[in-house]
């Protein structure tokens, strides 16, 4: 009996092809809005969720004022201020760091920073690791010890390894704006002893050579700053110096990017209206934004095309029951039982979906694809910078782009199939009613009158 009911759903669409091609197209362009709605939300969604991985949230304080406005001093944030900041809950790891560029005499350049940690903030992000040696310890860092961790190119470049020691001759007259005619000996060597070398992580910037402990460079920044301003006529008194090296940045690494906006209102509290809190992901907001934008959009499309096709697809089949009510009435008759008909109404709209959704499919992921390539060229347009040069987090816009093409194509294509012939199984078997309702002797009766 279910050969009769395929060779008998085989023929009708055969012999109905007009309406099968309405149906069909119908379907093919209800599937492209599935399809596409489908696959933007699944691709903007994991490109969200990959860009939230890519980045560290950092946060630190920056000035937010005018200083023309204030004649005498600026305004400062104590230490007391920023130890608050980093006591809130939002906050898993903090570090305040001094900062070294020492102009050496052979012309290299070298970044120095310097840390308040045992384990600095790029090696507790997992920007960098060790590779040979060790971290400091807290005594080390408490008392300011000529110890320094390296980068793997300087210790390659200056052929270096755990335990040796090294000598840096900096000279103060190389800075700019350096007055010449200030001849007093400038000259300083900056000794210390290498107990680790580092590497960067993947795919993560790292601009810097060496980590030391803040107290071992205050000496350097100290002499670098006083010669400095002598050889320009300025004398400054230890206590000045001090003042000025001490305004070290702190920075916080939050624990989650949804921690930012009560970190910034609680932080609001401790820093006052002339202070702001800048944030490593401030360009990343630039793209998390539409995107997020565009994942919210595709999910209420999706929706809402499904409640149109329920609709569409229902009235549709109506209205081609009711052009068969005659042929039911004969197969009634003739003493076909309803649930076979049942049957082959749902193989025939079942062979015209299925075959509509497939090249739908195909041509709703290219019309995904325009799209996400004109979010991207808008996102582009509108932004100065196409990049983030950070060692938070460093992502390009062909990355961002990549990232819309990770979304996993199988899990998309049977969500896809199920939603389009599920939504046609409903269509049909509320349209079934119809046939529940034929009554064969009306109708021969009616047909002969």
């Amino acid at each position: 009996m279910n050969r009769h009911i395929f060779r008998r759903g085989n023929l009708y669409i055969k012999r109905n092809l007009g309406k099968a091609i309405a149906l069909f197209l119908i379907v093919f362009l209800l599937g492209n809005v599935f399809s596409a709605s489908l696959s933007l939300r699944q691709a903007s969604s994991q490109a969200a969720a990959a860009l939230i991985s890519k980045f560290k949230v950092i946060a630190w304080v920056e000035s937010d004022y005018d200083p023309t406005e204030f004649a005498d001093e600026l305004p400062e944030i104590s230490e007391a201020a920023y130890m608050k900041l980093a006591a809130l809950p939002e906050v898993a790891f903090y570090d305040n760091s001094l900062s070294l560029i020492p102009p050496l005499v052979n012309g290299e350049d070298l970044f120095i920073l310097g840390t308040e940690h045992y384990e600095p903030l790029d090696f507790y992000l997992g920007i960098n690791h060790i590779t040979a040696g060790r971290l400091f310890t807290p005594e080390e860092v408490q008392s300011g010890a000529p110890y320094a961790i390296i980068s793997e190119t300087f210790a390659k470049t200056q052929q270096l390894d755990v335990g040796d020691e090294v000598s840096l001759t900096y000279d103060v007259a190389m800075l700019p704006q350096y007055n010449k005619a200030y001849k007093d000996p400038n000259r300083r060597t900056l000794a210390f002893t290498v107990i680790g070398i580092f590497r960067t992580a993947e795919g993560q910037i790292s601009t810097r050579d060496i980590y030391m402990p803040n107290n071992a460079l205050i000496d350097e920044i100290l002499f670098i700053d006083m010669e400095f301003s002598r050889s320009l006529g300025i004398e400054l008194t230890l206590e000045e110096s001090l003042h000025a090296i001490n305004k070290r940045t702190f920075y916080y690494a939050l624990r989650r990017p949804q921690d930012i906006r009560s970190f910034g209102q609680a932080a609001a509290q401790f820093i006052g209206d002339n202070f702001k809190v800048v944030y490593s992901t401030d360009q990343f907001e630039h793209y998390i934004g539409p995107i997020e934008a565009t994942s919210n959009l595709s999910g209420l499309v999706f929706w809402l095309s499904s409640g149109v096709a329920i609709t569409v697809l229902i009235f549709i089949i109506l209205i081609f029951m009711h052009s068969r009510k005659y042929e039911m009435g004969i197969y009634l008759s003739l003493g076909v039982k309803r649930p076979q008909l049942y049957a082959q109404s749902m193989y025939e709209i079942f062979v015209v979906v299925v075959t509509a959704l497939l090249p739908a499919f195909f041509t709703g992921q290219f019309i995904s694809n325009e799209l996400v390539s004109s979010l991207l060229v808008k996102l582009a347009n509108h932004s100065a910078e196409t990049s983030f040069p950070s060692r938070w987090g460093n992502l390009s816009m062909a990355e961002v782009y990549s990232l819309f093409r990770s979304s996993s194509t199988s899990s998309v294509v049977l969500f896809y199939l199920a939603t389009g012939v599920g939504l046609s199984l409903v269509a049909v078997a509320i349209s079934l009613i119809y046939i529940y309702r034929v009554n064969p002797k009306e109708i021969l009766l009616e047909e002969q009158s």
